[in-house]
């Protein structure tokens, strides 16, 4: 009768009665309940008056002779030795591993068995510590590890979960889980043996920061089918009332060693940003020299292609020079032809003058022709 323990529905904090509002949350009154580690009945006499019909199994017979009052039927059996279908027939509509699977040695086979114990959208919920609370964490940098007779570290218990390992339990045995909220606790709440005084300053601090560090109980609802993509949101069951004790008060503080180191921090992140700005301008400087060497190497070669050209243009201008000298000594050559022909027409003129009997002599007239004809193909020449 270790666990025995009442179903306080007013307490919005509690594994029990956070199961006791999923099945009626999925489950419609009337429906089949097998409660996995019944212990005394508690549970169990809470659906009963809801108006659930509740089967049980307990290895402890003492207790489930107390609770089998108010069980429809079940077993008393050690699951570590037996199989879930051995001990109870279903199907149900719910079944129930309440503070139960840690105590397991193989809680998947137990998971697996349940699915094919469930009727079509059954639902299987849990309650499963998280022995990554954040006061096992503060409890582990002291070097503790110290069992107790209940709670994270019972000395019953043979397995431990932490969020990732409950996920994977359901994901990787045939479950979707529908829901996932917990527990909540603060790290120097619970039963685990923590010296916080004997703690550096700000730790305390730092672990209540941690995902999942106030999680105590992992309340688990999961239906048979593929997981989801996405990993589920764990739900706090209240909102966390963060303590305003001498631990949030030393972060508060301006001198102590971890806000230096803090502001140590801040000013390494500052210069460390600075030497990325720095970096990225050198980079943009490199890029840039780069750049302009690029077009030095540009100018030169315009610079030698202009080069050329006014070398090209020179001797261009050489040539057309001598073109020029040339016509110009053509142009006095014809110049001079002309004078030698006008003179030679002047003397014919007056020859042809002072003799004007020439015309009647034979061969005269020929003769000219033959000079005039010898002009112009000397003009021709020339020109």
């Amino acid at each position: 009768m270790k666990y025995r323990t009442s179903v306080d529905v007013a307490n919005m904090n509690n594994s029990q009665s956070a199961i006791l509002r999923r099945i009626q949350h999925c489950v419609p009154p009337g429906g089949s309940i097998l409660d996995v580690g019944c212990a005394s009945g508690d549970l169990a006499s809470a659906l009963t008056q809801h108006g659930y019909r509740v089967w049980g199994i307990e290895m402890d017979p003492d207790a489930y002779e107390l609770a089998s009052g108010t069980l429809s039927g079940g077993a008393v059996g050690d699951l570590n030795v037996s199989s879930l279908d051995a001990l109870v027939e279903g199907p149900f509509d719910a079944i129930v591993f309440g503070d139960v699977l840690e105590h397991l040695l193989t809680p998947e086979r137990h998971v697996r068995d349940a699915l094919s114990m469930l009727t079509p959208g059954g639902r299987l919920i849990a309650s499963i510590p998280n022995v990554a609370h954040g006061s096992v964490r503060l409890a582990l940098l002291e070097g503790r590890w110290r069992y107790t007779p209940e709670g994270l570290l019972d000395e019953t218990h043979v397995r431990f979960f932490t969020y990732e390992s409950v996920v994977a339990l359901f994901q990787e045995n045939g479950f979707r889980i529908t829901s996932l909220e917990s527990t909540v606790l603060d790290v120097l709440a619970t039963e685990v043996d923590v010296d916080d005084k004997a703690l550096p300053d700000d730790i305390v601090e730092w672990v209540r920061d941690q995902e999942h560090a106030s999680a105590f109980q992992f309340i688990v609802e999961a239906e048979a089918g593929e997981p989801t993509e996405d990993a589920p949101a764990c739900l706090p069951l209240v909102d966390y009332d963060r303590p305003h004790d001498v631990h949030a008060a030393r972060r508060r503080i301006g001198d102590v060693p971890t806000a230096r180191a803090a502001r140590q921090a801040a000013i390494l992140e500052s210069f460390q940003q600075e030497r990325l700005a720095l970096l990225s301008l050198r980079d943009y400087a490199m890029g840039s020299e780069a750049a302009a060497a690029r077009y030095r190497h540009e100018t030169e070669s315009l610079r030698a292609t202009t080069a050329q050209l006014r070398e090209e243009v020179i001797e261009t201008h050489a040539r057309l020079a001598s073109t020029r000298e040339e016509l110009i000594e053509t142009h006095a050559r014809l110049a001079s032809t002309v004078e030698d022909v006008l003179q030679t027409h002047e003397r014919l003129a007056r020859a042809l003058a002072e003799n004007a009997s020439l015309r009647q002599q034979p061969g005269v007239t020929r003769r000219l022709r033959s000079l005039a004809g010898r002009v112009r193909r000397r003009l021709r020449h020339e020109g």
